[in-house]
């Protein structure tokens, strides 16, 4: 949304369905039209709140509402007087998803947020800006109230509000949000035990991100007093190579496709998210595997646990020497037993 592109009245925006006359009575203006401001950063002094989303941050200014809009003040240099009964209300916002982004592997989701502006028992759809965008200034048209107005968004099902006279927020099951590291967590050399066939040597690589707490994972709220544990896996197998029946004889083999499984202390994930593993790789002759895994954090008691990895490869044989009678084609299963530190906070 770029009100600032908007014409002053004649085509206000009309954010309320339910109002049947906005926009439609020429020059008249309704509750809930937007007035593009005079600049992107008017009310930046005014009192200041942040909502923090699972794909972004709404930071929002507020100022006091008031009857008349100076021409000077307005983006089409046109003085604006409210209705009877009907004030302006002042907000500078801006929408951030960059700050996120060190969290959209484990997110999974489609959802948009909604937002509701409340004057009274009036309430108002406005919008949300173009994430990444900068800041944008408008006045919005609403109904007087002795309440202060406030400002709700709702993102997939969950709702939190703040207060825009007092600055006062409630984050409801959306608080886990508020005090995440934006700080992009690192990928570690996995440690723990790894099992193939007695009769084969394999050279592979694993690396795992996490794990870390979160409100939303896997396009889902944790449930009420919990929390998802959210952590990624990624292992590449560069060679396979399985001895042959008789003695000296050998073969190799060229992974064409990969399937796993994972249980953290048992317990199967809520969620699995396919990640950027690319098996097979013509380029380099490897199987990379890339998985985001979402947990109910109480699978993990608060403790470090353990993270069992079940790999199945689709393998081809490459070459063979020394005799070698092996299957040209087969299945070979890896075992991993990783060990998985007590989840901090992200």
């Amino acid at each position: 949304m770029r009100l600032r592109r908007a014409a002053l009245v004649a085509v206000a925006t009309c954010l309320l369905p339910a109002l049947a006359a906005c926009g439609s009575g020429g020059d008249s203006i309704n509750a809930g039209d937007v007035v593009p401001a005079r600049q992107d950063r008017q009310f930046i002094q005014d009192k200041e709140s942040t909502l923090a989303l699972p794909i972004g941050t709404l930071q929002i200014h507020a100022g006091a509402p008031r009857d008349t809009v100076a021409a000077k003040d307005t983006h089409e240099l046109t003085a604006q007087q409210a209705p009877s009964g009907l004030t302006y209300l002042p907000i500078t916002w801006r929408y951030d998803q960059a700050s996120t982004q060190v969290y959209a592997h484990f997110l999974q989701t489609t959802a948009l947020p909604v937002v509701t502006l409340h004057s009274g028992d009036a309430a108002y759809h406005l919008p949300m800006p173009v994430p990444d965008q900068g800041t944008e200034s408008f006045y919005v048209l609403v109904k007087k109230s002795t309440a202060h107005p406030s400002l709700s968004v709702d993102f997939d099902g969950v709702s939190q509000s703040v207060d825009l006279t007092t600055g006062k927020r409630r984050s409801g099951r959306a608080a886990g949000l508020y005090g995440l590291s934006l700080r992009k967590p690192k990928a570690k050399k996995c440690n723990g035990s790894f099992t193939w066939s007695k009769v084969a040597r394999a050279t592979q690589t694993c690396k795992l991100t996490g794990p870390i707490l979160l409100p939303y994972a896997g396009g889902k709220w944790a449930e009420p007093g919990h929390e998802w544990l959210v952590l990624s896996v990624r292992t590449v197998l560069t060679t396979y190579t399985q001895a042959g029946a008789s003695l000296g004889s050998a073969g190799t083999y060229y992974a064409l496709g990969v399937d796993g499984s994972y249980r953290l202390n048992g317990k199967r994930p809520a969620a699995v998210i396919a990640g950027g593993g690319t098996c097979p790789d013509v380029a380099t002759g490897t199987c990379g595997f890339d998985n985001a895994l979402v947990f109910d954090a109480a699978a993990a008691h608060g403790r470090p646990s353990t993270l069992k990895v079940v790999e199945h490869y689709r393998m081809q044989l490459t070459q063979g020497w020394a005799g070698f009678n092996g299957k040209k084609r087969q299945t070979v299963t890896e075992t991993a037993h990783l060990h998985v530190p007590a989840p901090g906070r992200g």
